[in-house]
């Protein structure tokens, strides 16, 4: 039946009311709520957030008294502002779905002096999920680490590990374009909230919403200390402290990095701007340029072996994007993956092609991959450098496999150095 007038004035009021109860009870979960569109609609059953609007249905809530309100508006907030309606990717979405849902419930049930009734809802049977594979509270994990646990189980039990895609709408591997028939699928097996992808059809708006997230969390943190600064990092969720940590930028000094590497390595001169000493000359000669830093057509390859966790692939991402912006642009090329195998790369010229990018891997590790990676699909005399973003964890192989393209090794914390190649470091992120 489709949703009144009467009926969407009446939620409309609840919202406002139970938005303003958090913004005094639980200042943190009120402030990011005032980022958030409330809207009304009969799709599912239940209640879903999508990237700026948590949506209800009328029947769901009005089953719920005030207090379950509050708590199914901190647990849609934290969805958004946790980025994990832009971070499903290739995994499994109905997994992925339980795995957020245990983080931010037990953050929220955290947040309550650990109070089981602060998660409770009537219409439910009991507590919402909220403890990790392992037994431990899911505030202790981020929401990549709960669902390789997850999938760890149900491979234990002899179920498939990530599943097959775009098999039917009724198929949890589902997820994108058609999130809302998936989610009346999973719906129909008793869950009562759904995250809805983002679909990857706008690069621009998702890299905007993940920069204003970073942004708003910041915010509201600095808020809740200006309120209480005694407190310190105790205002804001462990959920939330983590996901700061994660949006923070690259780590690495690209300008300097990638500066001295391809002029110093590559060469000094650029054929781009001409040296106009001899206008006579029949002969193009290399301008020697010092006044702006450039690099082109260099090839970011990433470990997305088994030994990486999510949040080193999160730290890679964030150093491809540091370096283009430390770059002002200036910088262009390829980002690829490698596991045993290499990933064909994709090329890059802004940001927003940087962050269309999806990973692949999940298997060993093989450094050959990398020039394997260079051998199938791209050609050595058209790289300035290579960039291979890695743990270290993995043989090298002979500096001949470079094919004479310098290569810059940045590897994440203490990991061992390669024999050959330039070397830098960033903070481990693993």
């Amino acid at each position: 039946m489709p949703v009144t007038d009467e009926q969407a004035r009446a939620l409309g009021r609840r919202l406002l009311a139970a938005r303003g109860r958090i913004l005094a009870e639980h200042g943190f979960y009120g402030l990011l709520l005032m980022h958030m569109k409330f809207a009304v609609g009969d799709e599912l059953d239940t209640a879903w957030v999508s990237r700026d609007t948590i949506t209800f249905n009328p029947d769901f809530s009005d089953k719920l008294n005030a207090d379950e309100l509050c708590f199914v508006l901190e647990h849609e907030v934290l969805h958004a502002a946790l980025g994990h309606l832009e971070r499903v990717g290739a995994r499994d979405p109905e997994l992925w779905n339980l795995a957020c849902d245990i983080v931010v419930n037990s953050n929220i049930k955290h947040s309550n002096g650990d109070d089981p009734a602060s998660i409770t809802l009537r219409c439910e049977p009991g507590e919402s999920f909220h403890l990790a594979p392992n037994g431990k509270e899911g505030w202790h994990y981020t929401a990549d680490e709960v669902y390789e646990m997850l999938l760890k189980k149900r491979r234990k039990k002899g179920g498939a590990g990530e599943p097959k895609r775009g098999s039917g709408a009724d198929d949890p591997g589902m997820s994108g374009g058609d999130a809302i028939g998936t989610a009346r699928a999973i719906g129909r097996r008793g869950r009562w909230d759904w995250h809805i992808p983002d679909d990857g059809s706008d690069p621009q708006a998702e890299a905007e919403a993940h920069d204003a997230w970073a942004q708003r969390l910041a915010d509201a943190k600095e808020s809740m200390r200006a309120r209480d600064p005694s407190n310190g990092r105790g205002l804001a969720p462990a959920c939330i402290e983590r996901r700061l940590d994660e949006l923070q930028g690259a780590q690495a000094d690209w300008r300097l990095l990638l500066g001295e590497f391809v002029q110093e390595e590559v060469c000094d001169y650029t054929f781009s701007s001409p040296d106009r000493r001899f206008p006579d000359s029949p002969f193009v000669l290399p301008g020697f340029s010092d006044t702006e830093a450039v690099a082109h057509d260099v090839l970011f390859m990433a470990d997305a072996s088994g030994s990486v966790s999510s949040a080193a692939l999160t730290a890679a991402f964030s150093e491809v994007r540091g370096a283009m912006e430390q770059f002002n642009g200036k910088l262009d090329g390829w980002l690829g993956f490698f596991d045993a195998v290499p990933y064909e790369p994709v090329r890059f010229e802004s940001v927003e092609d940087l962050l269309a990018i999806r990973p692949k891997g999940g298997g060993g590790t093989r450094f050959e991959a990398v020039f394997e990676c260079v051998e199938r699909w791209l050609c050595a005399e058209d790289l300035s450098c290579i960039v291979v973003l890695t743990d270290g964890y993995a043989p090298v192989p002979d500096e001949s496999a470079a094919k004479g393209v310098p290569v810059l090794w940045l590897i994440d914390g203490d990991g061992p150095a390669p024999r050959w190649g330039k070397v830098a470091r960033v903070p481990d992120a693993r």
